[in-house]
């Protein structure tokens, strides 16, 4: 990002502020500077990054789901991101549909005792995977993301969208970029969790608990 932001400043006398900034950034240190960049242009979600409190993991992070989700009520994006429609309103039409399909196939589903408005309860996945680091060392990642959503390009396309709720199939959560779709909690480096087996369990207790 920084080369191709050289690359337009020298190329262009009227390039914009924003793009000369990105091409001052030192390459030795581009990813800190580029990410106090997007927080000086606004471009960095708020939500509250924490810390672990064991002793000897106090500098892994996390992001609790609530930060997230209290994020986008305020931004107005929360049915957008995790059920892919269009309004508040539409959300508890769609999340009503979803609960009582889903009563009639797991009656006995715990949700169903709890005491909460189903219209306003979003059906979630949390979802890990391990990948690996730039230095292509192993990671593990978790995330959340909602069990619906705006559906697949295909499925768009044949405006199945379109149909009466009743009669919808109700869209996957596959459309959409997943840095908007998907909320991240945290990550772990292999070589950390060899020397701190605990260090995985303590991470998921702190998210279950949340």
């Amino acid at each position: 990002m920084v080369q191709l932001a050289r690359a337009e400043v020298e190329g262009n006398p009227r390039a914009d502020e924003a793009v000369r900034s990105f091409a001052r950034i030192p390459l030795q240190d581009a990813e800190s500077g580029c990410h106090q960049l997007f927080q000086t242009l606004g471009y960095c979600a708020p939500v509250k990054l924490e810390y672990l409190t064991e002793e000897g993991l106090t500098h892994i992070p996390y992001v609790r789901l609530s930060s997230w989700v209290q994020w986008l009520l305020d931004t107005n994006r929360l049915w957008r991101q995790f059920c892919g429609v269009s309004s508040w309103e539409k959300m508890q039409d769609v999340l009503g549909e979803f609960w009582s399909r889903y009563q009639a196939l797991y009656p006995q589903h715990e949700v169903f005792t709890l005491p909460c408005d189903l219209r306003r309860t979003i059906p979630f996945y949390s979802h890990t995977d391990e990948g690996r680091t730039y230095k292509s060392k192993p990671m593990w990642v978790l995330s959340a993301h909602g069990c619906i959503g705006r559906g697949t390009n295909s499925y768009i396309r044949k405006r199945k969208h379109e149909m009466p709720l009743p009669r919808q199939q109700m869209g996957l959560n596959f459309v959409g970029n997943t840095y908007a779709t998907h909320f991240l909690f945290a990550t772990l480096v292999r070589h950390l969790m060899s020397h701190r087996p605990d260090a995985l369990d303590i991470l998921v207790g702190v998210f279950a608990a949340d």
